[in-house]
C-alpha cells in the first residue's frame, strides 16, 4: 500500500526497490550502501510488524534524497513484494527498475560495476536484459573474465532493463530445475549440473530462479559483476556451501577455453531476439511442462492475467503465496465463488491445498456437474496435492469452478 509520496516526478532514468520486513540492523546497513550513492531514485516496499520497523522507512526518508515513495504493509511472502515493485516501477516510466533485498550489503562501486556490465556484455555480442552486483560459481553459464553470464540471478540484487523487467512481469511464474536444465542445455550446450532424471524432473523451485530462463527466451542475457560488488548478510553459509561461493575472474586460459561454446551461445540469443522482435513473443510456451506426469502445468494467475484470457472471477476470491508453485495461487473466499474459463481439450487435474480446514470444489459444464471433490484430509497441515481429474466437456460452454460448503462426515484419510 502506498503510504507515502517524497517527489513526483522521476530524477533518474533507474528506480531501484529496496525490500525489508523487521530486521532493522539489515536495513541499516543495505541503505547505508544505497541510499547516498547517485545516480537512481529509490522505493521503499516494507512489509514490517514491529513498531521500530514500520517507522525506520519514515524515519530516514529526511536523509534520503533519492527515497520517491514508501509502500508500507507488503506481506504474503516475497513475491508480493517482487512483482508489484517491479510492476510499480515500470508504470513509473524508468527505463531501469531494481530490487535490493535489506539482507544484501552492497560493496563500494557496486552501481557504477553493475552499469559498465551493460556495455561489457554488448561488446561481447550480448543483448543484455539485466544486470546484477555478484554471482555464485554454481549459478554461472560463462566466466568471462571481467563478467559472468549467469544461468540464475536470483532477486537479492539485480538490475533490468524496462523492456526486460516487462518480460519478467508477462512471464511471472514459478519454474522446475528440469526446465532450467534443459534450457541452459539448448541455448549453450552444457551440462548445467540440475537434476534430469526421472525422479527429479518435476522438482519445483521458486520464481526467482526463472528470470534468466524467461529473458534468455526472449534473446536477454542476465550478467553478474566479477569481482562481486556484494554479499549476502544472512546466507554467507548458504552462499559458499550450496552455490559454490561468489563468482572470481577465471584464468585466461579457462576463458579462451569456452570462447566457441560463448560465441554460438551468443549466436543462439541473437537469433533468438531477432524471432522475438519478428514474432511478438519468445520461443517456447509460457508454462511449465511436467514429465513425470505428462502434462502442462497452467497458473491461476496465468489463467486469469494472461493477454486476452477469456477467464472471469464472480465472488470473493484472494490470491495467497505458494513458493513453488505459482507462485500465486487462488482461494476462495466465500461459498458460489466462481472461476469460469474456456477448455479445449482434457483436464487431467487440479493442484489445490488439502488438509482438515480445507474446502471442496464443483467443476460444471453448463448444467452439467462433472466433478465434485473435497479437499478435507486429516494430514496435519494443509499442503498441496494433486486432485487427479480426467475431465473432458463436450459443449463448447466455458468450464465453471464453484467453492461449495461441505457439512458433516469427517475429513478423508
Amino acid at each position: 500500500m502506498l503510504d507515502r509520496v517524497l517527489f513526483d516526478v522521476a530524477r533518474h532514468p533507474a528506480c531501484f526497490c529496496l525490500s525489508t520486513k523487521d530486521r532493522t540492523a539489515h536495513s541499516l546497513e543495505a541503505v547505508r550502501a544505497i541510499g547516498f550513492v547517485d545516480g537512481f531514485d529509490l522505493l521503499w516496499f516494507d512489509g514490517s510488524r514491529t513498531e521500530e520497523g514500520r517507522r525506520l522507512p519514515h524515519e530516514l526518508a529526511p536523509d534520503l534524497a533519492c527515497l520517491r515513495e514508501i509502500h508500507v504493509d507488503v506481506v504474503g511472502g516475497p513475491d508480493f513484494a517482487i512483482f508489484p515493485a517491479l510492476a510499480r516501477m515500470v508504470a513509473l516510466g524508468y527505463d531501469y527498475c531494481g530490487l535490493i533485498e535489506n539482507d544484501v550489503q552492497l560493496g563500494p562501486g557496486w552501481f557504477e560495476a553493475m552499469r559498465a556490465l551493460f556495455g561489457k556484455g554488448r561488446d561481447d555480442g550480448l543483448e543484455v536484459g539485466a544486470v546484477a552486483p555478484y554471482a555464485f560459481n554454481r549459478w554461472v553459464l560463462y566466466n568471462r573474465g571481467a563478467y559472468a553470464v549467469t544461468l540464475i540471478s536470483g532477486a537479492t540484487a539485480v538490475l533490468f532493463t524496462r523492456q526486460a523487467a516487462q518480460l519478467v512481469l508477462d512471464n511471472y511464474r514459478t519454474t522446475t530445475t528440469r526446465e532450467i536444465s534443459e534450457w541452459m542445455s539448448f541455448v549453450s550446450g552444457k551440462d548445467v549440473g540440475m537434476p534430469r532424471e526421472a525422479g527429479a524432473a518435476d522438482t519445483r523451485v521458486s520464481s526467482d530462479l526463472s528470470y534468466d530462463l524467461t529473458l534468455q527466451k526472449h534473446g536477454l542475457a542476465i550478467l553478474g559483476a566479477i569481482p562481486p560488488r556484494g554479499r549476502l548478510m544472512d546466507g554467507e553459509d548458504l552462499a559458499h556451501a550450496n552455490l559454490g561461493g561468489y563468482c572470481l575472474p577465471a584464468p585466461d586460459a579457462t576463458v579462451a577455453h569456452e570462447a566457441g561454446s560463448f560465441a554460438c551461445f551468443a549466436d543462439r540469443l541473437r537469433e533468438i531476439g531477432g524471432r522475438t522482435r519478428q514474432q511478438g513473443h519468445g520461443v517456447g510456451a509460457p508454462y511449465v511442462f511436467m514429465p513425470s506426469m505428462g502434462f502442462w502445468y497452467v497458473f491461476a494467475h496465468q489463467i486469469l492475467h494472461s493477454r486476452r484470457s477469456p477467464a472471469q472471477l464472480s465472488g470473493r476470491w484472494r490470491f495467497v503465496w505458494e513458493k513453488f508453485d505459482g507462485p500465486f495461487a487462488l482461494e476462495a473466499c466465500e461459498t458460489g465463488a466462481e472461476l469460469s474459463f474456456p477448455l479445449y481439450g482434457p483436464l487431467c487435474g487440479l493442484f489445490c491445498a488439502h488438509g482438515p480446514d480445507s474446502g471442496a470444489f464443483e467443476l460444471l459444464s453448463g448444467d452439467d456437474r462433472l466433478v465434485d471433490y473435497d479437499c478435507r484430509r486429516d494430514i496435519g497441515e494443509t499442503r498441496q496435492f494433486y486432485a487427479r481429474l480426467d475431465v473432458e466437456p463436450t459443449g463448447a460452454q466455458p468450464l465453471r469452478l464453484r467453492a461449495i460448503e461441505r457439512r458433516g462426515g469427517a475429513p478423508g484419510g
